[in-house]
């Protein structure tokens, strides 16, 4: 079995809830391990918590305990721990502007003095969000980021190893910006971690993009450490762990690989144990056919089928990921009357569910992407469209939109982009067709939203 790219959020919550499946005989940590490493890792947010701070002195003491906890449960020997920056958290105003130097401050100390605490950390990058004061103009954005890169530059050669630096493109703004401190930085001398941001915000626009929105920011750091000569080049979109976008993912690995000799890693992230299956209380299955099925976990909307269904899917996950099948079914045994939420067991159970969905996804993906790069390769775009568009289909719960049918066109011509590394195109893309992902014009007080 090949690992997937899959990173999950909130890697606290995680310790906290398998191992209390742990101590009630649920699980052993031998096979849970086993399972985690199947993943690329968990990650935690820095920021988070750092706003509602008057005195942040013993702030990464704090930070210290908790990942420290998350690191002695064994849970996370065979995969990554990533912490992210907090960065997130400026830019929808969750962290005030008066504390942006603190926040810089301390977060590259706590990088700096417990670095056996995390694999990879995100650089602070500092961007345009809802309600975000930082900013008041487009020189304002270049400014702070260019500090707090520089500030990453500075660090510890051993701690420039686990750095990835952020490429900011989603609008001719923050293109301009962090174009600006991607020459200046020469990020290629210090770091070999990549990852790009702001792609959920991007969403509700690239559909009308002549290439695929991710295509944009890897165009432009393959050509970059192509130059560099860089043969193996990891690359993490963040928040980009939508299934149907995974057999893009795979194409351009193959297409790096093949055309430039680069072997590409490319990660993604998301926090939807959280968001889908403890708080909206829905589950996405990964049918034998190939097909996502999202069913609805709510008691009053379960039937009979649909709880088989789910068994099945629990019993598959744990013989794919090497873990005891459970002596439930969920017919009997899904919802605690006395507390109106999922027995721990269950809620333990689905989300292994959730967590194999992504490896077997991407294993599906790796298939289907060698397929449809020969049709590439061959020139057969209008065939290559057609066969994408079935396996998206599939991934996008059996629903072939309008819109999956113009995504699909776009990467033929994306795969066109990676191949000859045109970074002036993609520049060009970016300044005509995501204009107007910027909320607010530059010519008033505020920036872009995120």
């Amino acid at each position: 079995m090949n690992p997937s790219g899959y990173v999950s959020a909130g890697i606290e919550t995680v310790t906290e809830l398998f191992s209390r499946g742990i101590n009630q005989g649920t699980f052993t940590v031998e096979n849970l391990r086993d399972a985690f490493g199947y993943l690329e890792g968990f990650l935690h947010s820095y920021g988070e918590g750092f706003g509602s701070k008057k005195n942040h002195s013993k702030f990464n003491k704090t930070k210290q305990t908790l990942l420290s906890r998350s690191q002695k449960s064994g849970l996370y020997e065979k995969t990554n721990i990533y912490l992210d920056s907090g960065g997130f958290q400026v830019s929808f105003n969750r962290i005030k502007k008066q504390d942006v130097p603190s926040l810089i401050r301390y977060y590259y100390e706590f990088l700096s003095e417990f670095p056996d605490l995390y694999t990879k950390a995100f650089i602070l990058d500092l961007v345009p969000g809802p309600g975000c004061e930082l900013f008041k103009t487009e020189d304002d954005i270049y400014r702070y980021n260019l500090d707090t890169y520089s500030k990453a530059t500075q660090l510890d050669p051993e701690i420039k190893k686990k750095i990835i630096y952020i490429h900011h493109f989603r609008t001719p703004a923050l293109n301009k910006a962090f174009t600006q401190v991607l020459e200046e930085v020469c990020p290629f001398d210090h770091f070999q971690y990549y990852a790009t941001g702001s792609i959920v915000a991007t969403m509700k626009t690239d559909s009308i993009l002549p290439i695929n929105v991710y295509a944009l920011p890897l165009v432009i750091l393959i050509d970059k450490a192509k130059q560099k000569n860089f043969k193996q080049f990891s690359f993490h979109i963040l928040g980009g762990a939508v299934y149907r976008d995974i057999v893009f993912y795979e194409l351009c690995r193959i297409c790096c690989l093949r055309t430039h000799g680069i072997d590409l890693n490319l990660t993604f992230d998301s926090s939807g144990i959280f968001k889908g299956l403890l708080m909206s209380r829905y589950i996405d299955l990964f049918l034998d056919s190939g097909i996502i099925q999202r069913l609805d976990l709510r008691s009053s909307q379960v039937t009979s089928k649909s709880l088989d269904l789910i068994q099945d899917q629990i019993n598959k996950s744990c013989d794919y990921l090497g873990i005891p099948r459970p002596n439930f079914h969920v017919k009997d045994h899904l919802y605690n009357n006395e507390t109106n939420t999922f027995y721990l067991d269950v809620t333990l159970h689905l989300a292994l569910v959730f967590l194999a969905n992504y490896i077997r996804v991407q294993e599906f993906c790796r298939v289907k992407a060698e397929e449809l790069y020969d049709l590439y390769e061959a020139g057969d775009a209008s065939t290559f469209s057609i066969k994408l568009g079935e396996v998206t289909g599939r991934l996008n719960r059996g629903k072939a939109t309008a819109k999956q049918r113009m995504k699909c066109s776009a990467i033929f011509t994306s795969m066109d982009c990676l191949k000859q590394l045109d970074s002036e195109r993609c520049n060009y893309i970016i300044r005509k067709y995501l204009y107007h992902s910027e909320s607010y014009s530059l010519r008033s007080s505020q920036l872009a939203c995120f």
